[in-house]
């Protein structure tokens, strides 16, 4: 739609988190809703943790089709919607909220996200999965790898906040391991695949979550950071021999299950990658 410009009857669609303003989501969804013709817009706002029920408020009122969430809503979201799918139930963590004549629906498009872009990238599952993590993000890895039949280990720096994840996915009668992070070196060299799903390393081309030491030739590894592309941890995996893949597969992915539980049909995904990965390497 050459000259299009959104106007009073356009639907609205945002990406929520503090911060936001290294999302690429608005220009990758732009670029689908474009392509298809759709009459709406999707924009990057800050929301401040104060502000967060004030905003899911408005939503109800107005024509917003639905948001996206990012860090650190995602666990804060889900008790303040109307309803929960069942990857968000069994998560615990909302990334893509569905509005509907006032009623909110709740999913977690990042389980989708990094099954569908561990696939593409070759690994189907099974053996030993390292998460990096304990947040949302990390959330969504442990109920995809569970799905995919890895026994998982989670480590984090919070040994609080890991039995916390520990003790949901159990409630649920899901078996997750925890680890404190000085038992990191030993957990990622038996691993198959090691997850990034920290936000160490955004925007940084110095910082990685843990020595790249720890890793070795053949197993997988996804960073669910994106930007910079690459970043440091993909690139020196990579040069250890490891089977990579960058956040902006995961992305693209998670985007594109939001895209269609929104409207129903499935969104131009290499039109989606292309514009994400100008946008990254601009």
């Amino acid at each position: 739609m050459v000259g299009w410009l959104p106007t009073s009857d356009s639907r609205l669609l945002f990406v929520i988190g503090d911060p936001v303003s290294h999302s690429v989501s608005p220009a990758i969804h732009n670029r689908a809703l474009r392509r298809l013709g759709i009459d709406a817009v999707y924009l990057a706002l800050r929301v401040k943790g104060e502000m967060l029920g004030f905003f899911v408020s408005l939503c109800r009122l107005n024509r917003v089709l639905g948001f996206n969430v990012t860090i650190p809503h995602k666990i804060a979201v889900a008790s303040l919607v109307d309803r929960l799918d069942d990857s968000a139930e069994l998560t615990g963590c909302v990334n893509t909220v569905r509005v509907t004549s006032g009623l909110l629906e709740g999913f977690n498009t990042d389980v989708a996200g990094v099954e569908k872009s561990l696939r593409n990238a070759g690994f189907n599952g099974g053996g030993v999965a390292a998460v990096i993590g304990a947040g949302g993000g990390a959330r969504a890895a442990v109920l995809a790898l569970l799905s995919m039949g890895c026994r998982v280990v989670v480590l984090n720096r919070s040994r609080g906040r890991a039995l916390e994840l520990e003790k949901h996915f159990s409630e649920r009668g899901l078996r997750v391991e925890t680890r404190g992070l000085d038992h990191a070196q030993q957990v990622l060299k038996d691993a198959d695949l090691v997850v990034n799903a920290t936000p160490v390393g955004m925007e940084s081309s110095v910082e990685t979550p843990f020595p790249t030491e720890f890793l070795r030739r053949g197993q997988t590894l996804l960073d669910m950071v994106y930007t910079p592309h690459p970043t440091r941890l993909v690139k020196e995996a990579s040069e250890k021999g490891l089977n990579t893949v960058p956040g902006v597969e995961m992305l693209i992915h998670q985007a594109a299950e939001s895209f269609e539980i929104w409207f129903g049909v499935k969104p131009p995904l290499e039109e989606m990658r292309d514009e994400a990965l100008r946008r990254l390497r601009s």
